[in-house]
């Protein structure tokens, strides 16, 4: 097909990979670049917390010199009751939507950002705190989207992959942060 399949690495679990490849195939078939490592561990996420299972996935940025772009996607998760556990996780607004490809296409997201705008600009969002005047149009994507910046852009993306329309306050943000639109 031309499109480059990001290398997996996974142990034991194909049902992860299967799910993982399902979220792939969508952005594959809307031409987006792909992330060059898709990791499906548990160890990063047991540095993490003390028992590794409650985080989910995570983005991790370029490191020159030593890895590119890379998902870790956690293996101690239970992903077969993920369908359940993201529509409660968006009906108490944590998330900005309840899909069950949401986590996955958040990743998505954080990669996206940092491809569009390099590592720098992503790292100078990173520290930048929310203002005041943004705390109220964030808040109206999701809880876990006031964490941060780059968890708003990712959040947003996620939400928008799901089909979901934001107001012009929420989309203005998102575009002058860097956020992807597909």
């Amino acid at each position: 097909i031309g499109v480059q399949i990001p290398k997996y690495k996974y142990k034991k679990d194909l049902y992860i990979a299967n799910y993982v490849n399902e979220v792939l195939t969508e952005y594959k078939n809307a031409g987006s670049p792909m992330p060059p490592e898709i990791i499906i561990d548990s160890s990063v996420f047991k540095k993490l917390e003390q028992d590794g299972s409650s985080i989910q996935a995570a983005f991790q940025r370029p490191v020159p010199g030593i890895s590119g772009a890379r998902i870790f996607i956690n293996s101690r998760f239970n992903f077969p009751d993920l369908l359940s556990r993201q529509e409660i996780a968006y009906k108490r607004a944590w998330h900005s939507s309840g899909h069950r490809f949401h986590i996955v296409r958040h990743e998505m997201g954080h990669f996206l950002h940092n491809n569009k705008i390099k590592n720098n600009l992503y790292a100078d969002i990173k520290e930048r705190r929310i203002t005041k005047k943004h705390i109220e149009i964030i808040g109206r994507v999701s809880l876990y989207a006031k964490s941060s910046y780059l968890e708003f852009v990712a959040e947003v993306h996620a939400g928008l992959m799901d089909k979901k329309t934001y107001d012009s306050e929420i989309i203005n943000l998102y575009i002058e942060l860097g956020g992807i639109l597909i």
